[in-house]
């Protein structure tokens, strides 16, 4: 381990895990004279702390922690991080709203305190990532490689306590523009400079100016995928899978289940059907034999969130499969998702869930933004006490506001390009009466959908929605039928407050 201390400009000192002191160039900046240490020590974890803080490092937990050469970590315990939160004027991720109290998903680094393995600032480095600027620099690297397979964390455990009245550097809205300019496509510039108008009266037209001479970084081809080797890993594990009307394509999915070569020890199914005197259509699950034991809920009451939730209500093993009727996948699946998360060391997983004829464009395992309800497994101690939200049931938003929740208890979620499953994206079964939301016949409909509203408002910081909202306006306008830009803005605004009011209406009968 080699620790430098620095007081954001210089490094002040350099030592080894022996407090032997490292020779460094004090007329260098921090990012060059670290680049300059991880080739002299490239199987050694580099940490970095301000020298105003070297007494409240806990280099005890860095020490013992298990650092692979795929995770680059660092806490701010400050409300705003080195860039500003108008970032989110431009991206929506969980990266943006950062929980502070848990180790959490984000690539927004700081120089205050981090570590990471060497080996990730000897394969990044590079002449567009480098900057004079340390917390620029950081964040280059980590917002470049993030999904590329570089697991990026907020974590407060590098601090022994809560420091209080400490003020780093931040960006200024020409570090933000020149930022966003070398991470995105240009377009994003503009919109930023857009947002900045409307929202805040700011009209930044020399950040703007400035940063049009930036290029885009170029596409890095970083591999940080860690060795998959064969495992004897074994540990019990639930499926759980809502059904109606698909008596087929699960009896599919059960045979899949069937031949695994790490069975299931439970399989959970929950069998819809609104119609009231009706029963249970799946005679299979009772006259065939099948190795796993089968815990079957019939209910007249449809929805997806619900009938998710009375499964995880029936978990007994140690992970839970969440899987949809409609899926097939390869008979060592469970083993090859065990053996990974094993190796990974992780608690939540997506797994890649493709139609027919679908390319996978990920050729790594990285850092999920989303949740898939239907091809994700979850360790179920992570689960105990969280249930999808009634307020999204018919509507969108349930997984990834399921997924925020598992963020939220300090458990990331990552993605895994492989083994991948099958959705065959089967028609609606079964009859079913159709649900009409209680905001179906208002004159003027909702923009966007209050399911949509909601996780916004749940989950997101006011610039990522406003940033939203900016983007909205411009992708429905050539299909409002309204060639009328004012008109069109203020039926726009009646959409918007329709949602906002519909998105509360849920929030509130659903609390």
């Amino acid at each position: 381990m080699i620790v430098i201390y620095h007081n954001t400009k210089k490094i002040i000192q350099v030592f080894d895990d022996k407090n032997n002191t490292i020779v460094f160039d004090k007329r260098k900046d921090i990012p060059t004279n670290l680049e300059r240490i991880a080739q002299e020590f490239p199987d050694h974890i580099i940490v970095w702390c301000n020298i105003l803080i070297k007494n409240e490092i806990d280099l005890e937990f860095i020490k013992n922690y298990k650092v692979p050469e795929n995770k680059i970590l660092s806490y701010c315990p400050e409300n705003e991080d080195f860039f500003p939160k108008a970032i989110g004027y431009v991206e929506n991720s969980p990266s943006i709203k950062i929980n502070k109290s848990v180790t959490y998903i984000t690539w927004q680094m700081s120089s205050l305190v981090g570590f990471a393995h060497a080996s990730i600032f000897i394969k990044t480095k590079n002449k567009q990532i480098y900057h004079s600027n340390f917390d620029f620099y950081l964040n280059n690297i980590s917002r470049s490689n993030i999904l590329l397979g570089l697991f990026c964390f907020s974590e407060p455990k590098l601090l022994k306590s809560e420091i209080a009245n400490i003020k780093s550097i931040k960006a200024t809205n020409s570090d933000l523009f020149k930022f966003v300019k070398l991470q995105l496509r240009s377009r994003w510039v503009f919109l930023l400079f857009l947002n900045f108008i409307i929202y805040e009266n700011k009209f930044l037209i020399f950040s703007l100016i400035k940063c049009l001479f930036t290029k885009q970084i170029k596409s890095q081809n970083n591999d940080f995928s860690l060795p998959i080797l064969d495992s004897d890993f074994k540990d019990t594990i639930d499926v759980l899978i809502p059904t109606i009307g698909r008596k087929k394509y699960l009896y599919d999915v059960l045979i899949d289940l069937k031949n695994q070569t790490h069975l299931p020890k439970n399989v959970i199914i929950i069998e819809q059907n609104d119609q009231k005197d009706s029963i249970s259509e799946l005679d299979y699950l009772t006259n065939q034999s099948w190795p796993f034991e089968i815990k079957h809920i019939f209910t007249h009451q449809t929805g997806a969130c619900n009938s998710r939730n009375l499964g995880l209500d029936q978990l007994a093993s140690n992970w839970c499969f969440l899987a949809d009727d409609d899926v097939r996948f390869e008979n060592n699946f469970l083993q090859k998702c065990l053996n990974r998360l094993y190796i990974y060391d992780y608690k939540a997983v997506t797994v890649a869930c493709l139609q027919k004829g679908e390319v996978n464009p990920y050729k790594s395992v990285f850092q999920w933004f989303t949740f898939g309800t239907c091809s994700s497994i979850v360790r179920t101690d992570v689960l105990k006490n969280i249930r999808f939200g009634m307020g999204f049931e018919f509507g969108f938003g349930e997984d990834d506001d399921f997924g925020m929740k598992i963020r939220n208890q300090g458990v990331d979620i990552a993605f895994f390009n492989e083994p991948q499953m099958l959705h065959l994206k089967a028609p609606i079964g079964g009859f079913r009466t159709k649900f009409i939301q209680e905001w179906a016949n208002d004159s003027v409909q909702p923009k966007p959908s209050p399911t949509i509203m909601l996780l916004k408002q749940t989950h997101n910081s006011k610039h990522e929605i406003n940033g939203f909202r900016t983007t909205l306006f411009f992708k429905y306008y050539k299909v409002s039928g309204i060639k009328n830009p004012l008109k069109y803005f203020r039926y726009f605004n009646k959409q918007w407050k329709q949602s906002l009011f519909w998105a509360n209406y849920l929030k509130n009968k659903n609390q």
